[in-house]
Parts: C-alpha cells; sequence; structure tokens
C-alpha cells in the first residue's frame, strides 16, 4: 500500500513539474514577442520621464462581430526610480471602414461595442484583473494623448478596485490583455481597421 501511495504522490509530482515547464515555456515565448511594448525613459534636461510606445493592440487584420485578439503588453520603466501607474486609458483611431458611412458614426459605434479586459501578472498566472471587460468608451481620456505621460491621476480610474501598477526602477512588468467585438454590434463595424493604443497616468 506505501509503494502505491509513494507511487500516485510521484506521479503528481511529476505532472504538476511538467505543467509548470510548459507554463514557464508558453509565458516565456510570449514575452519575447509581445503585441505591444512601452518605453519609460529619462528625459534630458526635464524632471518627467517621457514615453515611446509601439504596436496595434487592434492588431492589422480587419474585424468583424465576436471577432476576439488576446495578447501581451510589455511596459520597460529605464528610469532609476520607480514608477506607479495609476489610469490606463486609450487612444482610438478609425483607419479604414466602409464606404458611404459617416466616420463619427462608425467611430461611436466602435468604441460602445470594443470591449476591453487588461490582467497583470502573479507569480506565472495572468490573475489580477485591472481592466474587467469595459467598453472602450469608457475609457478613453480626452485630456491626453497616447504618445505622453501625463503627470497626475484620472479622476475616475480605470483600473479596477482604485489598484495601481508600480515598475521599478530599470525593470519591466507584462500584462496580458484582450480585446473583443460585442457579436450584437451592427454591420458597419465589419471589415474595420483601427489604431489602439494607451495612455498612461502615472504619480
Amino acid at each position: 500500500m506505501k509503494t502505491k501511495a509513494a507511487q500516485q504522490k510521484a506521479k503528481i509530482y511529476i505532472f504538476i513539474c511538467f505543467i509548470s515547464i510548459l507554463l514557464i515555456y508558453g509565458i516565456s515565448t510570449l514575452l519575447e514577442n509581445p503585441d505591444y511594448e512601452i518605453t519609460i525613459s529619462t528625459v534630458e534636461g526635464s524632471d518627467k520621464p517621457g514615453i515611446t510606445h509601439g504596436g496595434n493592440l487592434f492588431g492589422e487584420e480587419l474585424w468583424y462581430p465576436g471577432k476576439q485578439k488576446d495578447g501581451i503588453i510589455k511596459i520597460r520603466n529605464n528610469c532609476p526610480m520607480p514608477v506607479r501607474i495609476t489610469y490606463l486609458g486609450v487612444d482610438v483611431n478609425i483607419l479604414e471602414h466602409q464606404p458611404g458611412l459617416d466616420s463619427d458614426f462608425v467611430l461611436n459605434s466602435f468604441l460602445n461595442n470594443m470591449e476591453m479586459t487588461v490582467n497583470s501578472r502573479r507569480l506565472l498566472l495572468f490573475s489580477n484583473r485591472l481592466i474587467n471587460s469595459e467598453f472602450l468608451s469608457n475609457l478613453i481620456d480626452d485630456n491626453a494623448n497616447s504618445s505622453n505621460l501625463s503627470d497626475g491621476s484620472a479622476e475616475q480610474p480605470v483600473i479596477a478596485n482604485n489598484d495601481f501598477i508600480e515598475i521599478n526602477g530599470n525593470s519591466s512588468i507584462v500584462l496580458k490583455y484582450s480585446l473583443k467585438m460585442r457579436e450584437e454590434s451592427g454591420e458597419e463595424l465589419e471589415a474595420i481597421k483601427a489604431s489602439v493604443d494607451f495612455t498612461i497616468k502615472f504619480e
């Protein structure tokens, strides 16, 4: 009986090790090629850091109702001091839509039919929910631009539970995001292309 119990424990241990290796390999592979990358750097002659970003959260393919995209965001802090991000918003531009439709109508429909979820990583899992299925219309910040960091915090931070993201100096973090177009969205959103970038506020 003891031998069988020991064998069972050994099998469980091997299984757990195998799953852990798969998780580590999978996450490492994703992090090598993030879909969107943000770099925070010291600006010479200024007491405020600057930001550069690359990629498109929305991707390059044409979208349609019901389509979903999952991806990885990497944020690098090249400053020697830690940065605390208190707000995540978006900057949206419609690049292509069906001819004959009003651009403002398409944009408004897009903002109210696209949902975003963002999770940060705890150990090996992206289990800490920062943005919980919010429509892009709730994430738009008219007072900030995606190419800049804005000093201060938003009146109503988008990050769930008034949480924040802290990045130590000369280090980086990764986030997992999901963008989904509601299946109930109208035909005006078929074959649409858009640029979706992050707006960040920090303190």
